[in-house]
C-alpha cells in the first residue's frame, strides 16, 4: 500500500499513520530544517504496526514539508509583526515571536472546561507582553489522490468546514492564556499533503 493512500482511510492504520506524521511535525521547530532520517525513525520506532511503511512514509512526509505553501508556514518569521496583525489595529514594528509546539491546555470558561493540545503556537510579543497569536494545525487528511483541481477544492472546503469548530475552540483558548482579544490571534488549517493553507 502506498504511504498517501493510507491517508485517504478512516482504519485505525490511517489514525496511526496520522499520529506518527504529527509526532514528525513536532520535531519541525526553528530553523525548520527537517532533522536526520535516523531521528525521524527512532521515533517511527514507537510504531511497529507501520514498520512496512516508516520509509515511504518519511520520503512522503519530506516532500509534504518541502511544498511551498508549508514550507512558508514552517520558517522562522523575522522579527516584524506580521502585517495581517497590523489590518487588526495592533502597530507595525518590531516584535519578537515565539514557537510553542505541541501545546496543551485546559481552560474553564463560560462554556465550560476545555482540553486540547494546538499542534504549533505562535505568540508575538512587545516588552514581554503577547500583542497576538497564530494558531496553527496541520492536517494529514488526504484530499483525493485522484482528484483534480476543482475536485480538490471541493474536498478541502469539505474540511474546513468540519475542522473550523476546532480552530474556533482553540483561538478561545489562546485568547483566555495569553490575554488577547479574539480578532489577534489567527488560525490556519495546513493541509500538508496537498500542500495548501487555509486562514479559518
Amino acid at each position: 500500500v502506498a504511504a498517501a493512500a493510507l491517508l485517504d482511510t478512516g482504519s485505525q492504520q490511517a489514525k496511526d499513520v496520522g499520529t506518527l506524521l504529527h509526532a514528525w511535525a513536532e520535531e519541525l521547530g526553528w530553523p525548520a530544517a527537517i532533522p536526520a532520517d535516523e531521528r525521524l525513525l527512532a521515533i517511527a520506532a514507537e510504531h511497529p504496526a507501520l514498520a512496512s511503511q516508516h520509509q515511504a512514509l518519511l520520503t512522503d512526509f519530506r516532500s509534504m514539508c518541502g511544498r511551498p505553501a508549508v514550507a512558508a508556514v514552517l520558517t522562522e518569521p523575522p522579527a516584524l509583526l506580521p502585517e495581517k496583525f497590523v489590518g487588526r489595529g495592533v502597530a507595525a514594528g518590531p516584535a519578537e515571536p515565539r514557537l510553542l509546539r505541541e501545546h496543551a491546555f485546559v481552560i474553564r470558561d463560560e462554556q465550560g472546561i476545555m482540553q486540547g493540545v494546538i499542534d504549533r503556537l505562535v505568540v508575538w510579543s512587545r516588552a514581554g507582553k503577547p500583542i497576538a497569536a497564530e494558531v496553527i494545525d496541520f492536517k494529514f487528511d488526504g484530499v483525493g489522490s485522484d482528484a483534480g483541481r476543482a475536485e480538490e477544492a471541493r474536498i478541502i472546503a469539505e474540511k474546513t468546514a468540519f475542522y473550523a469548530p476546532q480552530l474556533a475552540d482553540y483561538r478561545r483558548a489562546v485568547a483566555q492564556l495569553f490575554g488577547l482579544a479574539a480578532d489577534r490571534i489567527t488560525a490556519d488549517l495546513v493541509f500538508m499533503r496537498a500542500g495548501t493553507v487555509v486562514p479559518v
